[in-house]
């Protein structure tokens, strides 16, 4: 009856493990959240609950992208092989998010044909349930990459489709960062004004619901948009705020947020001489988030 009992403890831990993981990606503590998804996956292996370690490990690889955690893409490849040939995923909730995992290993290692044919098959679970968080993810997913290409205009509209999901299912964190992509889109095709308008909004709603990741990225879109302004001396304290904050709450880039992030970086560097650089940069490292939040936004 012990091993019975604590074979249940095991399989309601890598549940609620697996919740807490996801409630805390909204709020941006990755290091919480990898932590609590590799208790997840060592509890579903003492349930043996394939279904629960499943998705601990799928959503262990998608939160292992924002910090490069070693052994996310044997999880992922873990995680495939569950929902496609161990079990049966009656709701296609795994299977959705193991395909669209490995569509990203894919496009990760440059291989366009695996990627396809792992994209074509996340599309085609989605479309069973067109209201859905996985079909949110499906369009966030597909316009972030079509933007990182440049196709803008195609982006705008998964955007926006993406949008209107998030929006029904009343899912306030996807509903942000759907905002905050638009925002992207106006701010890369030259709609500064836009784009200024969209981030206030989404700055003021990362900061209601806490995650200090997003914040600082909020803060370096309005640093570039100071640059394309010809403002390097408020671009600098915006950054040098964005970095600080990113430190404490332990919120690195994504690849491709350090590559645009690199080159307004160079741009920034050529606006100013080195000593007008280090000292606003260190005047906005010196702020509080919330002396930050209010600098960016007191120009509207």
């Amino acid at each position: 009856m012990d091993d019975v009992a604590n074979i249940e403890r095991q399989r309601l831990l890598a549940k609620a493990l697996f919740s807490q993981g996801m409630v805390g990606m909204s709020h941006g503590n990755m290091h919480t959240v990898i932590q609590d998804l590799q208790d997840g996956i060592a509890a579903a292996r003492a349930a043996k609950d394939k279904r629960m370690l499943g998705y601990n490990l799928e959503m262990f690889y998608t939160a292992s992208q924002f910090l490069n955690t070693p052994g996310a893409e044997e999880a992922a490849r873990e995680g495939f092989g569950i929902f496609t040939q161990e079990i049966d995923d009656k709701d296609n909730w795994g299977q959705s998010m193991a395909y669209q995992n490995m569509a990203r290993i894919a496009a990760n290692k440059g291989d366009s044909i695996e990627r396809e044919k792992y994209f074509a098959k996340f599309k085609e679970l989605v479309q069973q349930a067109p209201l859905s968080l996985q079909a949110g993810l499906f369009y966030l997913g597909t316009g972030m990459n079509e933007r990182i290409l440049g196709h803008y205009e195609t982006a705008k509209i998964y955007f926006e489709d993406g949008l209107v999901i998030f929006k029904n299912i009343r899912n306030w964190n996807f509903e942000l960062i759907m905002r905050s992509e638009l925002g992207h889109v106006a701010r890369q095709t030259g709609k500064l004004m836009e784009a200024r308008k969209i981030y206030e909004s989404t700055l003021k709603g990362w900061q209601d619901i806490g995650n200090r990741g997003a914040i600082a990225n909020q803060l370096e879109c309005f640093a570039f948009l100071a640059i394309k302004e010809e403002d390097p001396q408020r671009a600098a304290r915006l950054l040098g705020a964005g970095e600080s904050i990113r430190e404490k709450a332990q919120a690195p880039m994504t690849d491709s947020e350090q590559i645009e992030y690199a080159a307004f970086i160079s741009v920034l560097q050529s606006m100013l001489t080195e000593k007008e650089f280090r000292s606003f940069w260190d005047a906005g490292r010196s702020m509080t988030m919330e002396q930050a939040i209010q600098f960016a936004l007191e120009k509207g």
